[in-house]
């Protein structure tokens, strides 16, 4: 199974609005999922777009958008959402950015395990986003343990 985790908004910022969210999409085949996301880029984007890692929907034109929900639906794939309202973030949290991003991962991939049907093999797919107090090597074992903790438990 193939797990991609995006997040939108900002732990920091109050700009970037009242929420973060952490969104995680399921797929059993990333063959089909890549040539869709391929085909949207070469058909859909200008030539100087097309080498873009991510699609910001909020940088994106309604007439791609629309492509885009349009064909999307003929896929199989889940997706599940943990919406944060930051004005509950306890003030002791307010600097551990890194911490709640974790935390929120953590339930998504909790989540996915309950509502999916389980995989030998799950692969995980995340941007490379900043982590405040927490680097990407500490996330990364975070979750191998809490995981493969789990999967033994069972």
């Amino acid at each position: 199974m193939n797990i991609y985790i995006d997040e939108s908004g900002d732990l920091g910022s109050k700009k970037s609005g009242k929420y973060f969210i952490v969104v995680l999409a399921t797929n059993r085949d990333s063959k089909i999922f890549n040539i869709f996301v391929r085909r949207i880029k070469s058909r859909k984007l200008h030539k100087n777009k097309r080498k873009i890692q991510e699609l910001k929907a909020s940088a994106t034109s309604v007439k791609i958008l629309d492509y885009f929900f349009t064909k999307v639906q003929e896929l199989d794939f889940s997706l599940f959402c943990i919406i944060l309202d930051k004005s509950k973030i306890p003030s002791k949290f307010k600097n551990e950015q890194g911490i709640i991003y974790l935390y929120m991962v953590e339930k998504g991939l909790e989540y996915v395990k309950k509502y999916q049907k389980h995989s030998k093999e799950i692969y995980l797919f995340l941007d490379s986003r900043h982590m405040q107090n927490l680097t990407h090597s500490a996330f990364n074992t975070t979750l191998r343990k809490k995981f493969l903790f789990e999967k033994d438990r069972t």
